[in-house]
């Protein structure tokens, strides 16, 4: 499988879990504001969304294209990278989520942002907003190159993630730290991901269009039966095998879906799927402001399909004219040298 190959169906994985990132975003503010009704088919499509595999995702393919990486440097330039384009994009745009909740407190659903230190536990301690994703993918990345560094294979990380994993089940890391649970739960796709990446593109590239398009629809079916089945148990392990089994029908389905002239608009969705994670909330939130409080549309799946196709278009508007113009420091702090940049676990970071 040459590289150009790879690229273009794991973007197609990231354009698929970014539009869920934003769906669930925009079901989650319509729910925290008491806009979608209990028994309503909102209602299930918020369940469904809440229960994806989109973060998964993200973590999976993550892994996929890091050991060379993280090989080839040192754990100084490689932990500096990643603070560059993780933990500042990550302090940056957390102060203007906050900034923007204060301004904006009579219209959105932060009702109180705390004491300053109530803010600065949530920056440094338990991230409560979406960027959660950065503050733990980073702990998760820096962990896996101390441990290569110090002479351990992928597949003692993928131990380590399955005891982390089970400790979250013992302890209930939710009931102390939201970012620890969710990073212990979705570190186990960065492990596979980066254990298995050899099998895994091989398999796609040997796999014909057959066994991919039958895999792919039944392990999304089989993801479909299990959110329905057992959506609300909050039981961690049945939480685990359905993100699994979806994202493993997502995959399969990718490999085809780069070939399929109607969804290419998910691999442009892949390759900005980064600058739209990063400002999407924002553009969601003004535009429930302008829908719900100016315009009094009440029609909460209207509001679902223009939060969701703003949510996604103005964000990639926004990185077009910051990469025209060359602006700096938006989404990342630039690098020092001229030297290439790695091809990150989401796009134009």
């Amino acid at each position: 499988m040459n590289q150009v190959k790879r690229v273009d169906w794991v973007d197609t994985v990231k354009g698929v879990a970014i539009l869920l990132v934003v769906l669930r975003h925009v079901t989650g503010g319509l729910r925290t504001a008491g806009l979608i009704e209990a028994q309503g088919t909102l209602h299930l499509l918020d369940g469904w969304v809440y229960y994806s595999f989109s973060v998964a995702a993200f973590f999976f393919v993550g892994g996929l294209f890091i050991y060379r990486s993280c090989m080839k440097k040192t754990l100084a330039d490689f932990t500096m990278d990643r603070v560059r384009t993780l933990v500042y994009p990550y302090f940056v745009w957390s102060l203007l989520t906050y900034a923007f909740a204060f301004i904006f407190e009579d219209y959105t659903n932060h009702s109180s942002l705390g004491q300053g230190s109530e803010i600065l536990y949530r920056l440094f301690v338990d991230p409560e907003n979406r960027f959660w994703f950065l503050y733990g993918f980073f702990l998760v990345l820096v962990l896996f190159a101390t441990m290569m560094k110090r002479n351990f294979k992928p597949v003692h990380f993928l131990f380590l993630s399955v005891g982390i994993f089970a400790l979250n089940m013992w302890l209930e890391f939710d009931l102390y730290n939201g970012m620890l649970y969710d990073t212990s739960l979705n570190m186990i796709f960065f492990a596979l991901g980066v254990t298995y990446s050899e099998p895994i593109l091989r398999y796609l590239d040997d796999a014909g269009d057959r066994r991919l398009s039958i895999l792919g629809v039944y392990f999304i079916l089989a993801w479909f039966i299990m959110v329905f089945t057992y959506r609300g148990t909050e039981i961690l392990v049945i939480e685990f095998m359905g993100q699994l089994v979806g994202l493993i029908g997502l995959v399969s389905l990718s490999e085809l879906f780069i070939r399929i002239p109607a969804t290419t608009f998910l691999h442009t969705l892949g390759q900005y799927s980064f600058e739209i994670y990063l400002t999407h909330g924002f553009v969601i939130a003004a535009i429930r402001i302008f829908l719900v409080r100016f315009l009094g549309v009440t029609n909460t799946w209207v509001d679902v399909l223009i939060s969701v196709m703003v949510g996604v278009l103005v964000p990639m508007l926004f990185a077009k004219v910051v990469e025209h113009f060359k602006i700096p420091y938006v989404f990342n702090f630039p690098k020092p040298s001229a030297s290439a940049p790695d091809a990150p676990a989401i796009p134009h970071r």
